[in-house]
């Protein structure tokens, strides 16, 4: 009987601490994301979201660069 006693009181102490090994996992990752984003915040960093925005705006103005330059070298070839 003694030795049951000692198995659920092991047992009861285990699950304790392996409860509090959890929670502390928790505590340590929300205390690095919060570090993180406050780093972030702070810095001069764009998202993934207004980096796309600029990329298409870019290749747009890119690809109206080209269409141009091919009109005014047509344009010049009409004048000659």
């Amino acid at each position: 009987m003694k030795l049951n006693n000692l198995f659920d009181d092991f047992s009861r102490v285990s699950g304790s601490f392996a409860g509090m090994i959890l929670d502390l996992k928790k505590e340590v990752e929300s205390l690095i994301n919060k570090k993180i984003d406050s780093f972030l915040a702070k810095s001069n960093f764009v998202s993934r979201e207004e980096f796309e925005i600029v990329k298409l705006m870019a290749e747009k103005a890119r690809n109206e660069q080209i269409a141009l330059g091919k009109e005014i070298a047509e344009l010049k070839k009409k004048r000659k």
